[in-house]
């Protein structure tokens, strides 16, 4: 969708439209919940909890967060920020709840990652300085290429470019160890 249209939508949204709020949620329910499953690993069920959250975040207070978006962005890339934010706020939250007796060891998957994380960590340790800082601002603190191109002084096509690159060999260091 354009940014002309979806500045319309909003826009019909705002003034109450219901058939406004239907297209929205036609619209961008496949990418939040491709955004959930695919890239954050959630499961359906959890899926469907961070999406719910996500139609009450974005309705609360008379559409707050749809009166904060201006344009800068797709409307697509800012309702992505958005339910990203909320599932990690939600795996926040589960981390440690746990209705089993804490005493009793169980297989936590979560556990089972902190050796790859440790590994994926030693690898970043071998990168340049600049790829380190590529990976680190897109992958841990969730910015967009533009945002990356404006904070470390490139075009946004070089950092797409560098990125890649960065990727490459940090997967070689990867499979080297």
């Amino acid at each position: 969708m354009a940014i002309h249209d979806d500045l319309r939508l909003v826009a019909r949204m705002l003034e109450g439209d219901v058939r406004a709020t239907e297209e929205f949620i036609s619209e961008y329910q496949q990418l939040i919940y491709a955004i959930l499953i695919r890239y954050l690993n959630l499961s359906s069920e959890d899926a469907g909890e961070v999406f719910q959250r996500f139609l009450f975040h974005i309705w609360e207070d008379d559409f707050r967060r749809l009166r904060d978006w201006r344009g800068k962005t797709t409307l697509a890339a800012y309702v992505a920020r958005i339910a990203r934010t909320l599932a990690h706020d939600f795996r926040r939250e589960n981390r440690f709840e746990s209705h089993e007796n804490p005493d009793v060891a169980r297989d936590d998957p979560r556990l089972a990652n902190i050796e790859g994380e440790e590994l994926i960590e030693r690898g970043l340790s071998k990168l340049s300085v600049r790829d380190q800082e590529l990976i680190r601002r897109r992958y841990i603190l969730d910015q967009n290429p533009s945002e990356i191109a404006h904070a470390l002084g490139m075009t946004v096509n070089n950092v797409g470019v560098a990125l890649s690159r960065a990727k490459v060999r940090l997967k070689k260091i990867l499979r080297d160890m």
